[in-house]
């Protein structure tokens, strides 16, 4: 959390196996949750409180009946930017490769969020009526760094292209 000394709150975005689907596929979600942290003693007494668990987002594409082994291109970490919102990019999970340029899926974006999941409401998504995160980039592959770079006000993803492909956004 950008406020971690009085919220005690620590943000996580990961992947999470809600149901399990047909022939060894899994109805895969991601996910932007916070828990509660827990000083005690500190030292190694300190800890994430597991039942603290709020879900703030989670992805309303999933992984729909794919198998595990194609589970990829998932997202980077997030990142808290300009006025305490924030940031993560998602990548264009394999499910179609459109959905990565298609400013209706969350799918291939870096996606903009305030602390309580709402998106603003100047997000390049939700002016066009399309996946309301999504602000600022789309067309991404496999992101697996976000930076906000407060010197400059940019942001900085570290993109993985194809084979032949070169992705630089900044």
């Amino acid at each position: 959390d950008d406020d971690f000394e009085n919220s005690k709150q620590v943000w996580f975005y990961y992947s999470r196996n809600e149901v399990p689907g047909p022939a060894g596929a899994a109805a895969m979600t991601h996910r932007v949750s916070r828990f509660t942290h827990i000083d005690n003693q500190g030292g190694l007494t300190q800890r994430l409180d597991p039942n603290s668990e709020v879900p703030v987002w989670v992805d309303p594409e999933g992984y729909p009946d794919l198998p595990l082994a194609l589970h990829c291109h998932y997202g980077s970490q997030l990142v808290w930017g300009p006025g305490g919102m924030l940031y993560f990019a998602q990548g264009d999970k394999m499910i179609n490769p459109d959905w990565a340029s298609d400013i209706n899926y969350f799918a291939g974006c870096l996606i903009r969020m305030n602390k309580d999941g709402t998106f603003p409401a100047d997000n390049d998504g939700v002016q066009a009526g399309g996946a309301p995160g999504c602000w600022g980039a789309d067309g991404l592959r496999s992101p697996w760094r976000v930076h906000y770079d407060e010197p400059t006000n940019r942001f900085i993803i570290g993109d993985v292209g194809g084979n032949d492909q070169v992705s630089v956004v900044a």
